[in-house]
């Protein structure tokens, strides 16, 4: 498009914001969503509780969340705010979508450098919820490749298998893990920290 003088306004169109609501699990991030303006709920993971609030059934796939939102974009509605809840659990829809067009394996053959986890808790209180985590195995960054490295070192450990040549020798096998919570620093919020346990010592107390 070809700019001149021509091209200037003086009226600026209004867009509708959108909106980040970043909290550690059960903070209130979804009843928060749910005093917007007429909300419905594309639900990616099942954290609605006892909400009784308008929401598509539980999106598992990319193609669903799509067809969710095909439907407000096409159909006659008066809803004022969509939620997509949650962010984190549309974010592996996606991956998925992308191993599938491009005939990877996992996210990680593409060689970006991220080790990306999805957790499955399979016991204790919090049975049946997901925790993601992830290093950057690539980064020119001393530190971070360091840490990264401590990090797969630990999983190894952690799941017995201490020679692997592909991160998918790693899926599926389970492990314990201890799960912490990191105050706000440096601007952003707080967020889960993880510990691999290896097996020897999992049940013992940690310091």
């Amino acid at each position: 498009m070809a700019i001149s003088l021509a091209s200037l306004r003086t009226i600026s169109v209004l867009i509708s914001p959108r909106i980040l609501i970043h909290g550690v699990a059960g903070v209130g991030k979804s009843t928060l969503a749910a005093d917007a303006e007429r909300p419905v709920f594309l639900m990616t993971e099942d954290g609605l509780g006892k909400l009784q609030v308008p929401h598509f059934p539980l999106a598992t796939s990319y193609a669903e969340v799509v067809e969710a939102l095909d439907a407000l974009l096409n159909e006659y509605h008066d809803f004022g705010t969509v939620v997509v809840d949650s962010v984190d659990w549309l974010e592996p829809l996606i991956w998925a979508k992308a191993c599938k067009r491009n005939g990877w394996v996992s996210i990680e053959a593409p060689g970006f450098g991220f080790l990306w986890l999805m957790l499955d808790i399979l016991k204790g209180e919090h049975k049946g919820r997901k925790i993601l985590d992830q290093s950057n195995l690539v980064k020119p960054n001393s530190t971070t490749l360091e840490i990264a490295q401590r990090t797969l070192s630990a999983i190894c450990h952690a799941t017995g298998r201490m020679h692997v040549s592909d991160s998918e020798e790693l899926h599926l096998i389970p492990m314990t893990i201890q799960v912490g919570v990191k105050p706000p620093k440096d601007g952003y919020g707080e967020r889960n920290t993880i510990r691999y346990l290896v097996p020897e010592t999992s049940m013992q107390p940690i310091p």
